[in-house]
């Protein structure tokens, strides 16, 4: 997924065209969605092919999860983790639970302070799911699938601030 921001239209519209060419030549399914309030286009790559998700977006994480099995997770599946009973537990988009013995802190080192942001001190969130942020709530939603974590008064305001710039460029 990637943001692209220019007031220059006729820029925008180069940007555009060259990106949308490379899709097509390798042959990557996208979705195009443009915002023109914004001025801003959305391009939305199809990530059900194994061997595009391993090549386009991030390399996978190989845990070891509480019964001392051994997987590989991809940032991106991740919808957010949660400490529950002094486990780490990852919820991912595909509705799997993972429970692992790592601490909250590894999976700050572990995940991009970009794309994963702590609203609360149990729970780190992948932005790219958040839907909606309240005082009290976060919402995150993935196809059918929603998800509810809590906020703290500490933390919502850095939470929001980072949701707010989320996609922008750098």
């Amino acid at each position: 997924m990637g943001v692209l921001n220019d007031k220059n239209i006729d820029s925008k519209e180069k940007v555009k065209s060259t990106v949308l060419e490379i899709l097509e030549k390798n042959e990557i399914p996208y979705r195009l969605t443009e915002n023109n309030d914004c001025e801003s286009i959305y391009i939305d790559l199809n990530f059900d092919n194994e061997e595009f998700k391993s090549y386009f977006y991030y390399a996978p994480l190989t845990i070891e999860t509480s019964d001392k099995d051994i997987c590989k997770v991809y940032p991106y599946e991740i919808m957010h983790i949660a400490i529950e009973d002094r486990d780490s537990v990852l919820y991912l988009i595909d509705k799997k639970v993972i429970r692992t013995k790592y601490h909250i802190s590894y999976w700050e080192d572990v995940l991009s302070s970009r794309c994963f942001q702590k609203p609360h001190h149990s729970y780190i969130v992948n932005l790219n799911y958040v839907s909606k942020v309240t005082r009290d709530d976060v919402y995150m939603e993935y196809k059918n699938y929603q998800y509810t974590v809590y906020t703290s008064q500490r933390k919502v305001r850095k939470f929001k601030k980072a949701f707010l710039n989320f996609g922008k460029d750098e």
